[in-house]
């Protein structure tokens, strides 16, 4: 096994485990702008997929504002469990009621997870 499934099994066994209780299903949502060549105008279409994450609400010992730090998330997400998501700036998070707008996106060296930074967005 490689270091990718390695860091796939420890996370999919915390999340079912020790982190249970913090694991949530969360919203990406993506709007794509489509064409349509009958009435020649753009129409905003929106696609959501549900993704289990952890909400990482501490930015504790970070040098950011404290304005910034209550309006601001983090989701861990394992890589199996994006299911086809291609995480991008500017995409809407829907986490039962309050909505985020992607901010920040990283990734582990072995792309095992990704860390998924978020604003409040209305």
């Amino acid at each position: 096994m490689g270091l990718y499934n390695d860091i796939q099994t420890d996370l999919s066994s915390a999340f079912e485990g020790d982190l249970l209780d913090a694991t949530r299903t969360v919203q990406f949502v993506t709007y794509t702008n489509v064409y349509n060549d009958t009435t020649m105008q753009n129409t905003l279409t929106e696609s959501s997929t549900d993704v289990r994450a952890v909400k990482i609400s501490s930015y504790e010992g970070e040098n950011i504002d404290e304005p910034t730090k209550n309006d601001s998330v983090k989701y861990l997400v394992i890589d199996s469990d994006r299911n086809g998501v291609g995480f991008e700036l500017d995409m809407k998070i829907v986490d039962g009621s309050d909505n985020y707008k992607v901010t920040g996106i990283s990734t582990d060296p072995a792309g095992a997870s990704w860390t998924i930074s978020g604003r409040r967005w209305s």
